[in-house]
């Protein structure tokens, strides 16, 4: 859908556990990384989550809140082939003025000693410096976008990650 319309326009949602079409589980976090990519929204039964789900949920909540302008303002880069079998999903979010991004990625695939994989982001200002929020590294744009920031090795398929980087 992301082909033709904008974000905005896809709905979106955290759905139960198991899948009530591919019977996957996934964790919260997860469903929730790839609903903020979309409208976003809850399809499952508040009622029956555990106590720890429903703060993940609050915490959510509030990270969509925060992130709404650049994912659905901004401009979207698929920065993996969704057509194509990969160890990851990645997209990322840009800021109009390039002053933000958000980079998203699920992990499809592990494997055994596997090699680090950079991830190139796009759509940045590249004479500019970003500072990844969570960890408060810097970077230069031109490095994020020619190559591309490590992503860590996770121990588990389908864990989602989010990376906020604002321009210096």
């Amino acid at each position: 859908t992301s082909f033709g319309f904008p974000i905005s326009s896809m709905g979106s949602h955290v759905s139960a556990v198991p899948n009530h079409q591919t019977g996957r589980i996934t964790s919260m976090n997860t469903r929730a990384v790839v609903a903020m990519s979309g409208t976003f929204g809850y399809e499952l039964d508040l009622n029956i989550v555990s106590d720890e789900e429903k703060e993940e949920v609050k915490k959510h909540i509030e990270l969509c809140k925060k992130y709404w302008d650049l994912t659905h303002e901004g401009d979207y880069f698929r920065l993996s082939n969704p057509m194509e079998l990969s160890e990851y999903a990645a997209w990322e979010f840009v800021s109009t003025d390039k002053s933000e991004a958000l980079l998203n990625v699920v992990t499809l695939q592990t494997h055994a000693n596997a090699q680090v994989c950079f991830l190139r982001l796009k759509g940045l200002d590249e004479n500019a410096v970003y500072v990844e929020q969570e960890s408060g590294k810097e970077y230069p744009a031109s490095a994020l976008m020619n190559a591309g920031i490590p992503l860590p090795r996770p121990n588990a398929e389908y864990l989602a990650m989010q990376m906020h980087f604002v321009r210096k």
